[in-house]
């Protein structure tokens, strides 16, 4: 009459259920391949959509001034707050959506490497300032 209690089940339970939903993913990425939702071609998973797609979505190749664009001015080429510029690497349009909201709300976040990759494209690399640098462009030796 005493049942054992379900303490130590839980947690294997749990791996299962894991194990099975892991499964599920790849049953059906077998069974139904990944279509880019721009053209309907065939993608790659982790990319969602066709390099042909992926191509096609405007990139900025310019910083825009984060306050500027915040006040409704022209964010472009602003030299009046070099402290706030950001650099975007797409310009938000229907298939950088598409991406987008695929990490966001449908939880694939094996897109997450590729769209880092893209975004951390337009950024540059800065040399650090060193204490000796600053010194010299100040004109303290």
């Amino acid at each position: 009459m005493n049942e054992p209690p379900l303490g130590p089940a839980l947690p294997s339970a749990r791996r299962l259920a894991a194990s099975l939903v892991g499964l599920a993913r790849d049953l059906a990425a077998l069974a139904l391949p990944q279509l880019c939702p721009g053209c309907g071609v065939a993608a790659e998973p982790a990319r969602l959509l066709c390099d042909a797609c992926l191509e096609r979505i405007p990139r900025l190749a310019m910083p825009l001034c984060a306050r500027c664009l915040a006040h409704g001015r022209e964010p472009v080429g602003c030299l009046a707050h070099p402290g706030h510029r950001v650099w975007a690497a797409w310009v938000y349009e229907e298939r950088s959506a598409l991406v987008v909201q695929a990490l966001k709300y449908r939880e694939r976040i094996g897109l997450a490497p590729g769209l880092g990759e893209e975004l951390a494209r337009p950024l540059r690399p800065r040399r650090a300032r060193t204490w000796w640098s600053r010194c010299r462009s100040t004109g303290h030796d």
